[in-house]
């Protein structure tokens, strides 16, 4: 489980003014899954005074129950940007407001998580959660999603589930448990901010912060020392703004940037030609490498099971777990295909590498 220290408070109350948010994912996991869609709406003085919607770029497929449910499609995101893009407008867009949200937990951790990975910074805005504050003030309902309460109490649900319109389902719930909660005798809901948490810098921050208070002399003493290990090209005048240990999930693999780093291949090795795709982090090589690998053999690398695919290696951290992309698969086997599902393991043995 990902530990997020600098997450914000959750607060069980009522402000005047806020940012409600929602996102859209292709699942529930953030470390293994996509935003596909960001919503906020700006709220002062218990009035909208601004909107922010984007659809995000996916580089994987968009499963069957997701586009179900929301009837986003992987054809309507390809123009869409790309989430380093769009992130940053939405984190100024929300700013330092108190952010709401039905179950908002769920969005804050892919939020948090993406700008962690992407700007090394920390979302640390507290945060309402009507789902906490609904089942503090609503009764006599089978259960607290957000379609049930809106049912509940008349809201207007047409085109839910689609990120703004969950949004504004949300506001709505905010204002009515806001009326309800002026009835509920002896109970404080005035918004009283608490202590702002005191952020750490990050760690690249840290080092340039005792690089920059150094004198000249010792500053080329210690360009010269990274230099040297990091193998830097002399002629940087900086210090690498985004050093490797900074956290983040396994990379995306851009296709149209993997070619052969040969220009031979034996015809007759099991990746030749076929088309392979990966699930899980691999232990030994990142997933661009053993895209690499793939290609290198004269293979394809795959970015989704399709009926075309040959090779499904699962990683084995998740052997025993039906990710989206094994479901697929066997699907796909079920209806005839020939797809092999190969473990990390027999991967490594068919390129060589089992020792």
């Amino acid at each position: 489980m990902t530990e997020r220290q600098f997450k914000g408070d959750s607060l069980v109350c009522f402000a005047d003014n806020y940012v409600v948010i929602d996102i859209e994912t292709t699942g529930f996991i953030p470390s293994s899954c996509e935003i596909i869609e960001l919503a906020a709406l700006r709220v002062r003085k218990n009035q909208i005074v601004n909107r922010f919607s984007s659809l995000v770029c996916a580089d994987t497929f968009i499963p069957e129950r997701i586009f179900e449910l929301t009837g986003i499609s992987f054809e309507m995101l390809q123009n869409a940007p790309k989430i380093d893009e769009v992130l940053p407008d939405f984190l100024n867009f929300i700013g330092d407001d108190i952010i709401v949200g039905h179950n908002v937990n769920f969005d804050i951790n892919f939020l948090y998580d993406d700008y962690l990975r992407l700007c090394g910074k920390y979302l640390n805005n507290n945060f309402i959660d009507t789902l906490r504050l609904s089942s503090a003030y609503v009764n006599n309902v089978p259960d607290y999603k957000l379609s049930t309460l809106a049912y509940h109490f008349s809201i207007d649900c047409e085109g839910a589930h689609r990120a703004l319109k969950d949004c504004e389902i949300t506001n709505e719930l905010f204002n009515v448990l806001k009326r309800i909660s002026k009835d509920v005798p002896n109970k404080d809901v005035t918004y009283n901010p608490p202590p702002k948490k005191q952020l750490p810098k990050t760690e690249d921050e840290l080092l340039l912060t005792f690089y920059n208070k150094l004198n000249n002399t010792n500053k080329n003493k210690v360009r010269e020392y990274i230099i040297k290990l990091l193998k830097l090209d002399n002629s940087e005048d900086n210090l690498p703004r985004k050093p490797s240990y900074l956290p983040h999930p396994e990379k995306k693999v851009d296709v149209s940037s993997l070619k052969p780093e040969n220009t031979a291949f034996d015809e007759t090795h099991k990746f030749y030609s076929k088309v392979c795709v990966f699930t899980g982090n691999l232990q030994r090589m990142t997933r661009e490498e053993a895209a690499q690998v793939v290609v290198n053999f004269g293979g394809k690398f795959g970015a989704s099971v399709t009926k075309t695919t040959d090779f499904l290696v699962i990683s084995n951290d998740t052997m025993n777990n039906f990710t989206e992309k094994r479901k697929k698969a066997e699907r796909y086997i079920a209806q005839g295909s020939s797809i092999q599902i190969i473990s990390e393991d027999d991967f490594y043995k068919i390129i060589g590498l089992d020792n």
